[in-house]
Formats: structure tokens, C-alpha cells, sequence
């Protein structure tokens, strides 16, 4: 079973109270100097509907899609508490097979790093681009190698609303990946703890990689940068990736 269905099943609910909302701002933006309003929008793994709601606010036309149902739900929620209201897919996006094309395709939140295997991310990117109009856009973000290096060893832990969350993070076996385990102890009625545990799997490329993925898919003028609009470094945390078709 892929690893990914399962990884957001308790942790989803918590979501909303890690996630700053300026950083839905900075993909917002990202995306509306690049992209003209009114356009057809795909994102793959939508989440919990946050940038759905500023983007469909900004007039587009946007589809958010996960295979995770607890994110689905959540973004439902979401759209409830702002009035707004654009499709949500239950879906894997590496199968976009009855899908129609798009202007845009997108995927943030390091979404294209819950791949295992490489193969799988090409087979993303080759539906992107056969789900993508004539000259449309690519537009998607990955860990750098730096960040996934420094999440070995990284550990958070934080108390919020009756619940606790320890979050652990270690080295896995696969080059430039990452395991990130999670314990949620949640406050019951009665007062006592409910523990949940969740492992969440991570990998990425080096930036020269994902070209080498990207171009034969068919996909030119690929542009790079870094950390919402910084010139790429040895040292940038989130690398941003804008192919055309």
C-alpha cells in the first residue's frame, strides 16, 4: 500500500496549528506574478485547502487534488468557514489518465517529495505535461539537499489546545531522504491521553536531478529559484521549479 494514503490520517488534524498562513500567502503570490487570473489551475497534493481558498479568491479557476481523504475533509471544512467553492479529487497524481488539460499544473508543500522513487516522480511530471495546454505551466517546489541533510536529527516538540505533539526526524536509507516520526498524545474527556503514532517519508533530488527528469518528459525553459523569489545557494532550504511546455 502506498505509504502516502495513511500519513495525514491523525496528523491532518493538527494541520492548520503548525502551518503558517503566510506561508499560503508566499505560494499565492508566487503564483499570481507568474500566472494571468481566470486561468485553469490542477494542484497536486492540495492539502487542507489553504492556498485553494486564496488562489479561488484571486479568480481563478482551481482544482485541488490529494490522495489523502482526512486533507480532503479538512479543505472542505475550509471552504465552508470562507464561502468559497472550487472541486476537490480524491486521487494519485501520478494517474491524471480522465483528467482535461490545464493552463497551470501545480504542487508545493513539498508535495513531489512524499515520492518514494524517483520513477514515480517522472511519472508525475510526463502527467503534468500531458495534462498541461499548449505553453502551459509547470509550477512546483521540492526540499533542497541542505534542508533534507538538516533534518536529521532535528526534534520538535509543542503543547497546544490539550494536545502534544513530539516530532523526531532522522536520516533514512534512501539518498536525500528523511523519516519524520510523529507521537500526538490528545486530551481526552476524562482527562487522560489518547497517543497516536504516524512516520512520515520524505525525498529529494539535487536541483541538477529533477532537470534531468524534467527535459525529457519534454519539458523547456525551466526556471529555478528559491525560498519564494531568492537566488538559489548552497544553503537555500526550498527550491521552486517553473517549466514550460
Amino acid at each position: 500500500m502506498d505509504r502516502r494514503i495513511n500519513q495525514y490520517s491523525t496528523f491532518a488534524e493538527l494541520y492548520d496549528q503548525w502551518m503558517s498562513p503566510s506561508l499560503y500567502d508566499s505560494w499565492r503570490d508566487y503564483v499570481i506574478k507568474r500566472v494571468p487570473k481566470g486561468s485553469s489551475i490542477l494542484d497536486l497534493g492540495s492539502g487542507a485547502g489553504h492556498l485553494g481558498v486564496r488562489l479561488s479568491k484571486e479568480g481563478y479557476d482551481y482544482s485541488g487534488l490529494d490522495i489523502s481523504e482526512d486533507m480532503l475533509t479538512l479543505a472542505a471544512m475550509k471552504q465552508a468557514e470562507t464561502s468559497t467553492s472550487f472541486p476537490l479529487i480524491l486521487a494519485d497524481m501520478q494517474d491524471l489518465s480522465d483528467f482535461p488539460t490545464y493552463d497551470v499544473i501545480t504542487s508545493f508543500c513539498d508535495s513531489l517529495c512524499y515520492l518514494e522513487e524517483r520513477e514515480m516522480v517522472v511519472q508525475v511530471f510526463k502527467e503534468a505535461y500531458q495534462h498541461l495546454e499548449e505553453d502551459g505551466l509547470f509550477l512546483f517546489d521540492i526540499h533542497s539537499v541542505y534542508q533534507m541533510e538538516k533534518f536529521d536529527g532535528f526534534s520538535y516538540h509543542d503543547i497546544e489546545n490539550h494536545q502534544i505533539l513530539l516530532w523526531d526526524s532522522f536520516s533514512g536509507d534512501a539518498p536525500y531522504s528523511c523519516e519524520h516520526y510523529l507521537t500526538i498524545l490528545k486530551e481526552t474527556e476524562e482527562g487522560l491521553y489518547e497517543r497516536f503514532e504516524e512516520v512520515h517519508f520524505e525525498r529529494t533530488y539535487p536541483v541538477e536531478d529533477v532537470i534531468e527528469m524534467l527535459k525529457p518528459v519534454g519539458f523547456t525553459d525551466i526556471d529555478i529559484t528559491a525560498d519564494f523569489e531568492q537566488e538559489l545557494t548552497a544553503e537555500s532550504s526550498r527550491i521552486f521549479f517553473e517549466a514550460r511546455k
